[in-house]
């Protein structure tokens, strides 16, 4: 039997989903009626839908607002905001950037040469632009399989922790390798079935353990491949260039002509290390933090020559790279 109270929430949906300019989602929705899924709102809206119309149509299915809130990639929207937002708050500033570690071939070395070089220059944020994974449990390639997820993932969480009392903020990018466990799970789910995995994530799963065990608040993950920080791009694409620099650009001639105010796009996946000006934009690839697996080793041709590097990047308070201020450096 229907309930007056159910109805009167659908009411109340119905308003809500009316207002202008701009209707609210069921995600905002379910928030301002205490659910905690959207799912719910949703659910009692189309069951008394013919009652608040007086009149029953099924073609009204048809007419719903598509819910972003339900796709993965908003998830990240939202992350990369607050990211975005907390650092717009705080004037931007300098960062490190380390891209392509690649635990557990991690280049211990080269890590602690950026570190030192950031404390020196009083540097108090670090980026990780992607790939602080390899996931070789999860690669298609023909590679070692006996590295243990376990292990790998405690090594990872040992970094971060290095990482967390070092800096003030560690912002971490999804590369390539990071997002295999997703990739990997996701092929033996069904497609009506992925929608309750979407957020499984190895670097999550570093984070949250670290904040259980060790009590480390102070790393931020943006959830996708890509970080705005201000008019500058931080991102791990998924596309590969072996022409060094020809990755980069391509990133520079996809954004440009959405983003005008564009003033910097700073890259990993590479591991190429790459400072120039493209079509008047500052663009970065900034090396890698790892030595070769051994799927590279051995006598084999190869174009790409992996370059051992980090990356110094300046954003002054207006959110545009400061070009003069900001470096590759090889480790």
């Amino acid at each position: 039997m229907r309930t007056i109270s159910q109805i009167d929430i659908a009411r109340k949906i119905d308003a809500w989903r009316k207002e202008k300019p701009k209707p609210k989602t069921f995600s905002e929705i379910a928030e301002l009626l205490g659910f905690d899924n959207p799912e719910k709102a949703r659910s009692i809206y189309r069951r008394y839908q013919s009652d608040l119309t007086d009149e029953i149509s099924y073609m009204s299915i048809l007419d719903r607002v598509r819910d972003t809130s339900l796709l993965r990639y908003t998830h990240s929207v939202e992350a990369m905001e607050r990211i975005a937002s907390a650092e717009k708050e705080a004037g931007y500033g300098q960062y490190l950037v380390f891209s392509d570690i690649h635990v557990p071939f991690e280049d211990v070395d080269a890590i602690k040469t950026g570190i030192f070089d950031a404390r020196r220059r009083g540097i108090k944020k670090l980026i990780i632009n992607g790939d602080l994974f390899h996931l070789d449990a999860a690669s298609n390639f023909a590679v070692t399989k006996d590295q243990l997820a376990e292990a790998e993932l405690n090594r990872v969480k040992e970094l971060l922790l290095v990482f967390a009392n070092e800096f003030e903020k560690i912002i971490i990018v999804e590369g390539n390798h990071d997002s295999r466990l997703f990739k990997e799970l996701t092929k033996s789910v069904k497609n009506g079935l992925k929608r309750f995995i979407q957020n499984i994530s190895a670097i999550q799963t570093a984070i949250d353990e670290l904040n259980v065990e060790d009590g480390i608040s102070n790393i931020y993950y943006t959830q996708g491949n890509e970080l705005w920080l201000g008019n500058v791009l931080f991102c791990h694409p998924d596309h590969f260039s072996p022409s060094p620099g020809k990755t980069v650009m391509d990133m520079v001639d996809t954004y440009l002509p959405t983003h005008r105010e564009l003033s910097g796009v700073v890259i990993g996946h590479t591991h190429y290390d790459i400072k120039k000006l493209y079509r008047g934009i500052p663009v970065f690839e900034t090396g890698c933090l790892c030595f070769e697996p051994d799927y590279r080793l051995g006598a084999k041709k190869r174009r790409d020559v992996w370059t051992t590097a980090y990356a110094i990047i300046e954003i002054n308070k207006d959110g545009d790279l400061v070009y003069e201020n900001s470096h590759v450096i090889p480790a």
